[in-house]
């Protein structure tokens, strides 16, 4: 017995969908091509998909982890539906918020809702991470570091890449 993917929306995901997000993918976004170069992609059947690429890997399950090769389609109405364990329910310039996907797996109803929000500076990035406003922040100017080490409750860690 294997598991049946779902899109937000109930849809059943299919290799079809998958062919063409990836293929899509592919051809118009540089970083989904950076570790492949170019795919060709066909459905196998219902649930296979056939990846030969310009670029040959032994780590395919590892380039398709990438934070490129989200899974979506789009629907009727032209609104990108995507599969995992959150759905969009609200896309802007500034912010996204995100509510669990109910069609995942069992655990849906138990996870909180994500806003995911741009700040107009990295200062007022910080600001809010020093009251705990926010959760995590990415890119703080570092000369805000010194203060947010020691704020309450707040932890730095350094990535170094």
């Amino acid at each position: 017995m294997y598991k049946l993917y779902k899109f937000s929306d109930d849809t059943t995901v299919t290799a079809d969908h998958v062919v063409s997000c990836l293929t899509e993918l592919n051809e118009k976004n540089p970083s989904a091509s950076s570790s492949l170069g170019k795919m060709s992609l066909t459905a196998v059947d219902d649930r296979t998909i056939r990846i030969e690429s310009e670029r040959p890997t032994h780590v395919m399950d590892a380039v398709l982890a990438e934070w490129v090769f989200v899974i979506y389609y789009q629907d009727d109405d032209g609104n990108f539906i995507y599969t995992g364990p959150y759905k969009v329910d609200t896309f802007t310039d500034d912010h996204i918020d995100l509510s669990p996907n109910r069609f995942y797996d069992s655990q849906s109803l138990d996870r909180p809702r994500i806003e995911i929000k741009k700040y107009a500076t990295g200062e007022d990035l910080a600001k809010d991470a020093e009251t705990g406003d926010i959760d995590i922040a990415f890119h703080l100017p570092i000369d805000t570091l010194p203060e947010l080490r020691k704020a309450d409750g707040v932890n730095v860690k350094r990535y170094v890449w």
